[in-house]
């Protein structure tokens, strides 16, 4: 097979991939385009690649390379490339370039690279707008596309993506938001100053400052459920789950109020869906329904029959039959 044939097995297997997504993740923004126009992007760019076959050429001119990338940009339909790659011409540009080099191996880029990179790139934002929203889960599907690329490449290809879309996009940075109703705060003066400062640095991205805002907090009122699910959910914006884990677990012991259970079942739920445990993540979801009744947990629930139809459905009682006995975090 060609190395032209390749890219255009994969972009069918791509679009094939998109036909799949009929129902968005509820964890991310909703998508700025529709799915009728996603597939308008594939259209398009197989169009594109089947008239103008890369010539398995090396662009060692800057001039020529940054003339090829523009010109992969406007493979796309002028009025859906700005969402696709949320910029201009020229940020595809820099994109495409450092793509390429991950995913070639090469300190040289080619112009069949290049396609491929926007292939790669393309793919992902598919992935991240319409299916799932966790880095692994992303990478799991690259592989089996991507099948002959290591699984380093692949990891590092995917970040690529990822970090530029989070750069160029608020929605996508901020698309672990914390859902919950608003909470009336009591403590000391120091207590409310330093949990207001660690809201404001969340708000703002700055994720490991809130975590230390909201640490300092707890100095002032120790095993403060409020502020400690605050941590757990700044270290989820992060990706670390583990850590998010240990926070989850703490505070466990000092939950009272319903809705504070209901919540902290909802982000177990939340990274067992993102570590790819679609069973416990639905166990986890239908027993906090015991608590509070959300329709936030529909929304999850559908969204993990659509991405595994396989697993079994629960009553609230079999769902923490079922916690118990996988022994994963839960509270008394």
């Amino acid at each position: 097979m060609s190395y032209h044939s390749r890219i255009v097995s994969l972009l069918l297997v791509a679009a094939l991939l998109c036909g799949t997504f009929t129902v968005p993740s509820s964890k991310a923004e909703t998508p700025e385009i529709s799915v009728d126009e996603a597939h308008t992007v594939y259209e398009n760019m197989l169009d594109q690649i089947n008239q103008n076959p890369a010539e398995g050429l090396w662009l060692e001119d800057p001039l020529m390379l940054d003339l090829y990338c523009i010109r992969l940009y406007n493979y796309i339909d002028p009025e859906i490339a700005k969402s696709v790659f949320y910029g201009s011409a020229e940020d595809a540009a820099s994109l495409l370039k450092r793509l390429c080099v991950i995913i070639s191996e090469e300190e040289i880029c080619s112009d069949a690279g290049l396609q491929l990179a926007e292939v790669f790139y393309v793919s992902v934002w598919l992935l991240i707008n319409y299916h799932v929203s966790s880095r692994l889960a992303i990478k799991e599907t690259m592989k089996g596309i991507f099948a002959d690329h290591s699984e380093a490449v692949i990891s590092d290809a995917v970040d690529a993506c990822i970090d530029y879309m989070e750069e160029k996009s608020p929605k996508i940075k901020n698309r672990y938001v914390m859902i919950t109703n608003e909470v009336t705060i009591h403590g000391s003066n120091e207590y409310v100053q330093n949990y207001n400062k660690g809201v404001k640095l969340f708000d703002q991205g700055r994720h490991e400052e809130a975590i230390e805002a909201y640490t300092e907090a707890l100095k002032y009122k120790p095993n403060d459920t409020v502020a400690s699910l605050e941590i757990a959910e700044a270290y989820i914006a992060t990706g670390n789950f583990a850590e998010a884990k240990v926070w989850l677990r703490k505070i466990a012991p000092y939950l009272e109020k319903n809705g504070e259970k209901a919540y902290w079942l909802r982000r177990c739920g939340f990274i067992a869906i993102e570590e790819m445990h679609y069973q416990t993540a639905y166990a986890y979801y239908v027993y906090s329904l015991t608590f509070e009744n959300s329709p936030r947990v529909g929304q999850e629930l559908e969204y993990i029959r659509n991405i595994a139809p396989e697993t079994e459905e629960f009553t609230s009682e079999e769902a923490l039959d079922y916690l118990k006995k996988q022994e994963v975090l839960l509270f008394e």
